[in-house]
């Protein structure tokens, strides 16, 4: 384990060539947001954000970078996890949209979702959220950074749609959204 923790510890970030080995490291980001080595979780806080920091996703895969490789690792639905939700401007005397929603992730991601960080709905990869004909469905998750987003814990889920707003379009059926740094964000269906 410490020779391939090694190269992983040693990789220098955005770093990559056209010599770029990829292989495979027994490392899977559960849906809980813990990470786990050959089946035994990791544990210091320390491991997982300096392992996160070297994440990457390319073709719908998931790798740690490495000098001169890419290890493949497991993700189960997505890499990160919110863990924290924050509405700024959330007084009586403020506007719906001048509201902000911050967020952290349970790597300690500190993000205001907007522009730069989006919310969008994205497929839960658990049969757990499957409607009555068994299609996917789509919860709220926020881009993190180049490809990689987190999905709300439970708890800030249930804090995410205390803020939605229904809204209606012309033919359309009631959608809610969400309001962060002047954007409005769906999040589906009412």
């Amino acid at each position: 384990m410490h020779d391939e923790l090694d190269k992983i510890f040693n990789a220098v970030p955005g770093e990559s060539s056209a010599n770029t080995r990829k292989g495979r490291i027994d490392i899977t980001i559960h849906s809980s947001g813990a990470w786990s080595y050959r089946g035994t979780p990791i544990e210091r806080p320390e491991m997982v954000k300096l392992f996160a920091s070297q994440l990457i996703c390319d073709g719908g895969h998931y790798y740690l970078r490495a000098p001169e490789q890419l290890l493949r690792i497991r993700v189960e639905d997505l890499p990160f996890l919110v863990v924290q939700l924050d509405i700024d401007g959330d007084g009586e005397q403020q506007r719906p949209e001048q509201q902000e929603l911050s967020i952290v992730t349970n790597c300690g991601d500190k993000l205001c979702v907007g522009e730069a960080h989006p919310l969008v709905l994205l497929p839960k990869a658990s049969a757990e959220f499957e409607n009555a004909a068994g299609a996917s469905q789509a919860l709220p998750a926020v881009l993190v950074r180049d490809g990689l987003y987190a999905r709300f814990s439970r708890n800030t889920y249930y804090q995410l749609i205390e803020r939605a707003e229904p809204a209606t379009s012309p033919g359309d059926e009631a959608q809610l959204f969400v309001r962060s740094c002047g954007i409005k964000f769906p999040l589906g269906q009412c």
